[in-house]
């Protein structure tokens, strides 16, 4: 049932949107309803257009602001949180230990007898 409603209202969404723009190219330009509807998506457009440039400064802004700060309390968390660290990093290096490797036996080189004089 709940799916039968969202299909009904995006079809009333896409016709009454779409209706405009239909009647304002079957009327021709010199329509009232071409005219009307061009105003509505001009004004629209210009209006989006405006808004979109005002949240985008101010989003600019606020996070040039904002991103320095998070820096500031990043390294000022790390410095203050560090001797609890230490017993994490601890049990991380000896779960995380990398095994070692056997060491081989060297084979030895033989040495050059000397030769007589």
């Amino acid at each position: 049932m709940d799916r039968i409603l969202k299909i009904g209202v995006c079809l009333t969404l896409i016709v009454v949107l779409a209706c405009p723009a239909i009647a304002a190219t079957k009327a021709g330009k010199e329509s009232k309803l071409s005219n009307l509807t061009s105003t509505v998506y001009g004004g629209g457009a210009k209006a989006l257009d405006r808004t979109e440039g005002i949240l985008s400064q101010c989003l600019k802004s606020t996070f040039s602001l904002f991103n320095p700060c998070l820096d500031v309390v990043k390294m000022c968390t790390d410095v203050a949180l560090k001797p609890l660290n230490y017993p994490f990093d601890y049990v991380e290096k000896r779960i995380y230990k990398p095994k070692a490797q056997k060491k081989r036996a060297e084979i030895p080189t033989p040495e050059k007898p000397e030769m007589p004089k």
